[in-house]
């Protein structure tokens, strides 16, 4: 009745267990990648949130200093600007960490918010060098920084 002779139909168990295996095997690996993809995920996370945290301190230590250079007289402005911008730069790097590591957009403050700041730094520094009074350039970077603080809280 068979053409191909009377054997039995359907797969030998040799075939049966090796196919077997193989399912099991796969499924393992699919619960390996699972469990890596979101252990990155977290570590993705706490990347960022330390990114965050070190944005935040930036922009608070920018915004102490720029309170003091309303305060102080001439003799520190130069020091105070310095900090200032030391800061500013400091936010641009971390900008650019966080573009190379999270792609393109993924910065955590706009980088023309931070751009508009380092301007009001150099207008400081240029009215100071030729003796002219620091108080419109240092209202706009005062108000610079609040953007920045206000954007820093918001992440």
């Amino acid at each position: 009745m068979y053409p191909f002779g009377s054997r039995e139909r359907g797969i030998s168990l040799k075939t049966r267990d090796i196919l077997i295996i193989t399912i099991c095997a796969l499924l393992l690996l699919n619960v390996l990648q699972l469990i890596l993809i979101r252990s990155s995920g977290t570590r993705d996370a706490e990347l960022r949130s330390a990114l965050v945290a070190f944005v935040r301190a930036d922009v608070d230590h920018a915004n102490a200093i720029a309170a003091q250079l309303s305060r102080t007289g001439g003799t520190n402005t130069q020091r105070y600007l310095a900090e200032t911008r030391q800061y500013l730069y400091g936010l641009t790097q971390l900008n650019s960490l966080t573009s190379v590591l999270f792609g393109r957009g993924q910065t955590p403050l706009p980088q023309s918010m931070v751009d508009k700041a380092m301007n009001a730094v150099d207008a400081c520094e240029a009215r100071r060098q030729e003796g002219l009074a620091l108080d419109a350039p240092l209202f706009d970077l005062g108000q610079y920084l609040k953007e920045l603080s206000n954007a820093a809280a918001a992440l």
